[in-house]
């Protein structure tokens, strides 16, 4: 994850003439290489890579989804086959709709609160954006509530998997906000960390569930069964493939010819069959839920570490947060009051 502030000797060298630190005229291409840092406000190559490659991966991912979600205008939906038949009408489908504008929206915009230049140039459009998302990811947190019992099955361990990572967001939201609203900024940048890399598992898991998939698929294939219902797989059937197809789903499941099919379960193999839907959308459903704790292990560690590895920034920050205390005079009645507790 990137540094949240830039290093002071960094802001001095936008003033330098062009040239390197020991004196001598830099080349084209040192000047370009230093540009990406110059315009973003990075200390070094390293945080803005890393900047590229978790909050700019995210934001091309959020893009990617809102984007190829609208295909002539439809509504937004999707992309597995199976959750298809729950959300494509009804509270869900609004719940789905809501959540997927306001989580889509958010990872689009986190890369500017992530841009050292941005809170050091544009602090109040930092502030208002900051706002802004912790609005959206409230609205999708509580929709992802309401759409856990269908997401990919509704399996157990899904369902505990979005209330937990829903749970925890917005815990560590609440704790950046509260340390941002006290000026404590180092504890404003940690609880950032955590509630974008809790949010960010969204994106891990997806490739947990490539790899997952692809290892069933490879070692196990048509080992494992699901369980899905007649009106799916009709549903099914009639969105993904055309309707003379149906012919072929009622030879392969029998039981779901006749007029009464509703709430009638069937079982259905686990594999990524390039024919079959109801296959991939089993092996999606198998898949989320472990992937999901897979991704939100992944990233908590990782953010972790890289807090842990970043103490001199932090050192940095509590000592400018003093500074901003005192301009605003909050460091004194801070003292005054610890003091009479102690005499107390």
């Amino acid at each position: 994850m990137p540094s949240f502030e830039s290093s002071p000797s960094q802001q001095k060298s936008h003033d330098m003439p062009p040239s390197n630190r020991k004196g001598q005229p830099t080349t084209f291409r040192s000047q370009l290489c230093r540009a990406p840092l110059k315009y973003t406000g990075f200390a070094s190559p390293l945080t803005f890579l890393l900047f590229l490659s978790t909050v700019g991966v995210f934001a091309i991912f959020c893009t990617f989804n809102l984007f190829s979600s609208l295909p002539d205008g439809h509504p937004i939906k999707p992309n597995p086959p199976g959750p298809l038949y729950w959300f494509h009408r009804g509270v869900l489908k609004v719940a789905m709709q809501v959540h997927l504008w306001s989580v889509l929206p958010a990872g689009i915009l986190l890369p500017l609160q992530f841009l050292p230049i941005m809170r050091r140039k544009y602090m109040r459009l930092h502030i208002f954006s900051g706002r802004l998302l912790l609005i959206l990811l409230i609205i999708g947190n509580i929709t992802a509530l309401k759409m856990g019992s269908r997401s990919f099955g509704g399996s157990i361990e899904t369902r505990v998997w979005i209330v937990f990572v829903a749970s925890l967001s917005s815990f560590s939201l609440f704790k950046a906000w509260v340390s941002a609203r006290s000026l404590n900024i180092d504890d404003h940048r940690a609880w950032i960390f955590r509630t974008w890399g809790v949010a960010g598992s969204i994106f891990t898991l997806r490739i947990f569930m490539t790899l997952i998939a692809f290892s069933i698929h490879k070692f196990t294939s048509n080992i494992y069964t699901g369980i899905t219902t007649c009106d799916e797989l009709i549903f099914m059937y009639r969105s993904v493939r055309n309707s003379t197809s149906v012919a072929s789903l009622y030879e392969r499941f029998p039981g779901c010819m006749g007029q009464e099919l509703e709430g009638r379960k069937v079982m259905v193999h686990v594999n990524l069959s390039k024919w079959y839907p109801e296959e991939r959308a089993a092996m999606m459903n198998m898949v989320f839920g472990v992937s999901g704790w897979c991704a939100l292990v992944a990233n908590a560690v990782a953010v972790e570490w890289y807090l842990n590895s970043t103490r001199k920034g932090n050192e940095r920050l509590r000592k400018a947060s003093v500074v901003r205390k005192r301009e605003k005079g909050l460091e004194p009645r801070l003292k005054s009051e610890n003091s009479g507790r102690g005499e107390t």
